[in-house]
């Protein structure tokens, strides 16, 4: 039994490589007749990513005989052989479910470089729907955010911080707290960063797992603006719009867990 998929563009599926390996450096995949798909935990379960990329946004593909696949790779591995690719260079990944071997190829201007990986096995873990969220929604422009999480994770660690939207509408508010030291960073609507904004809402989270889990550098890759989500004291939800048109149709989603 194998299955095939390849991508007209190797960058892109190294953005999505580097992004999930974030979250985790092992990464289940789940390969079935109408997408490839990962919802994957941290270590510690308190983020999680939810991907799902259509078969529309592939070259060429063709999904294992039965309804749908499970495999495992080490990503951050994967990552580590992977070779200079531009946006000419083609992907085609081979899975090889019998033998558990991932054939990773490489295609260049007649030049084809392959890289052999061994599949792990697929744990039987519990299954972790989406938390429904309701409160609060904006978009943003991701660089200047994740440039302002970073300031606020030199600045306070592993402490909280609060997101809040005003009771008129109108402004994003991001609080850090230190024991002699305080930052709040407000957003107003239409004005640089806050490009929508509806509902209202107050959480805590964790500003590493801010920076590392909801908001990681490498999905700037793939998205220039987020959707966010998250009511009073719930989980923070950031759906990420695929910048390139080869990956319109796919959806790529975080979830952070708050601090009560």
């Amino acid at each position: 039994m194998r299955g095939q998929f390849s991508f007209r563009e190797a960058p892109l599926f190294k953005a999505i490589l580097e992004t999930l390996n974030c979250i985790n450096s092992c990464v289940t995949f789940e390969f079935s007749s109408e997408a490839l798909s990962v919802r994957q935990l941290d270590s510690t379960r308190v983020a999680m990513a939810d991907y799902v990329i259509p078969k529309e946004c592939f070259e060429d593909w063709i999904p294992p005989e039965t309804q749908k696949k499970k495999f495992k790779l080490d990503v951050q591995g994967i990552l580590a052989v992977f070779p200079k690719v531009s946006r000419d260079t083609r992907l085609h990944v081979d899975l090889l479910f019998e033998s558990g071997q991932a054939i990773i190829s490489f295609i260049d201007a007649g030049k084809v470089r392959r890289r052999f990986f061994q599949m792990l096995a697929v744990e039987e873990l519990e299954e972790y729907p989406p938390p429904a969220i309701e409160g609060a929604k904006c978009k943003i422009w991701l660089k200047p955010f994740i440039e302002d999480l970073q300031e606020l994770k030199k600045v306070f660690g592993e402490s909280t911080a609060t997101l809040s939207l005003d009771e008129i509408g109108e402004k994003l508010i991001v609080e850090g707290k230190g024991e002699n030291i305080r930052f709040i960073n407000t957003y107003k609507l239409g004005e640089g960063i806050l490009l929508q904004l509806e509902g209202q809402a107050k959480s805590k989270y964790n500003i590493a797992r801010l920076n590392a889990f909801a908001f990681p550098q490498p999905i700037l890759n793939l998205s220039e603006v987020a959707n966010i989500e998250f009511g009073n004291d719930t989980p923070l939800k950031v759906a990420f719009t695929p910048k390139n048109m080869l990956l319109a149709d796919a959806k790529f989603t975080h979830y952070l867990a708050c601090i009560v």
